[in-house]
């Protein structure tokens, strides 16, 4: 899922608006619907304003971003490294 996906069904199932949202957060509906559709990428500002306009912690968007298999894989890394310093 991208960071844009996550933006967009949190909203949803928080029952706000685009053009809400965006008000909220400083952004135009064109700004915020660019980054819900993939189109751009926000910068670490535009998230952290989006997850306040959200009221959700910004680290639940990224991690409803992340590829499962990429967080399985670094947690794995994760592992192997932390054992090897032990």
């Amino acid at each position: 899922m991208t960071i844009g996906k996550a933006i967009s069904t949190i909203r949803k199932q928080k029952k706000i608006s685009q053009k809400e949202l965006a008000g909220k957060c400083g952004l135009t509906v064109v700004a915020l619907s660019k980054i819900e559709r993939g189109i751009t990428v926000p910068r670490h500002e535009t998230v952290e304003a989006l997850s306040i306009g959200l009221n959700v912690p910004m680290e639940s968007l990224l991690l409803m971003a992340l590829d499962p298999e990429e967080v399985g894989h670094r947690r794995r890394s994760l592992s192997l490294n932390s054992s090897l310093v032990e």
